[in-house]
């Protein structure tokens, strides 16, 4: 098994075996639907390659991959809350930037966002870490502070025409879905315990 057909099969089992969480409700209006969660916070699991240029570090206890191919990847699983502290959610994260996680150096990156009860949605596309937030990124790498926040920036850069990514499919509710979707990332502020901030996926559906 290749090492990013490993990451995928772990992801999968994650989303499987939260599965047994109660259905709730998720933001959003019609079809247009969003997810919110904590950047830093417990739900959150993160991995990425050893040695790298990627201004995140893995979240302690999980260890670094290996494989060459993924030279500058990463892939992350979080749980998304709503205002009750219910988890609503699992949300995982595969991405690749192959000329580093620098402003403006485009990567490919594939969301799936399973509801449990209710059903999952994938979106696929462009990112690039936004230059309003490349100092926090950097002071992220170098264990420096950031306090400038909060700022707000688009990470979603294409392929299509307004920067977005595009909704690959779904199961259950979403089954057949189609449309475009965006990565929002609101940063407060960048200390020693890492960075403090959301992360919004939104979804808008077509009828």
């Amino acid at each position: 098994m290749s090492g990013l057909s490993k990451i995928i099969a772990d992801l999968t089992r994650i989303s499987l075996l939260c599965g047994a969480l109660a259905p709730a409700a998720v933001a959003g209006e019609g079809r247009n639907v969003s997810f919110t969660f904590e950047m830093g916070s417990d739900g959150v699991l993160f991995g990425r390659v050893a040695g790298e240029d990627l201004p995140l570090q893995s979240t302690r206890g999980i260890p670094a991959m290996s494989e060459h191919a993924l030279a500058r990847a990463l892939a992350s699983s979080e749980l998304a809350e709503n205002e009750d502290g219910e988890t609503t959610a699992i949300v995982a994260e595969l991405a690749n930037y192959p000329q580093g996680m620098a402003p403006g150096q485009a990567g490919e990156v594939l969301w799936n966002v399973v509801i449990p009860g209710v059903g999952s949605i994938i979106g696929s596309g462009m990112e690039a870490l936004p230059a309003s937030l490349a100092a926090a990124y950097g002071a992220a790498e170098h264990g420096e502070t950031w306090s400038a926040g909060p700022v707000t920036a688009q990470f979603s850069v294409g392929p299509m025409p307004k920067g977005q990514g595009y909704i690959v499919g779904g199961t259950g509710a979403f089954e057949g879905a189609k449309g475009t979707f965006a990565r929002f990332v609101t940063l407060r502020e960048v200390g020693a315990d890492g960075i403090e901030g959301t992360t919004e996926l939104r979804f808008a559906i077509e009828e």
